[in-house]
């Protein structure tokens, strides 16, 4: 699979592209199917949000700390980056959201 955003090659299972972040959670297959599948995807993709999640904070986070340290300029510009991250986020949940 290859990114939307960036167009690198993304590893199997992976929810975010290793070179530029973007989530990449692959949507569910509309076959209709039993109670327990769409159980067990459910699951899925709920792990896999909690995946993305996670790498997102520790994002968050070293970007806090790189501010920390310039006070001046990187705040503002880490901002600006943390709010892109997590509007890409909400859209991804959104997105992810919407295909259950």
């Amino acid at each position: 699979m290859y990114c939307q955003q960036c167009g690198k090659e993304i590893p199997p299972g992976s929810p975010t592209c290793p070179a530029c972040g973007f989530f990449t959670i692959p949507k569910p297959s509309p076959s209709p199917g039993s109670l327990e599948e769409a159980v067990s995807e459910l699951k899925r993709s709920a792990k896999d949000l909690a995946r993305a999640s996670a790498s997102l904070s520790k994002r968050v986070i070293n970007r806090a700390g790189d501010a920390a340290k310039d006070p001046g300029g990187a705040a503002k510009r880490t901002t600006r980056k943390v709010a892109q991250e997590l509007n890409k986020a909400a859209q991804e949940i959104g997105r992810i959201l919407q295909d259950l």
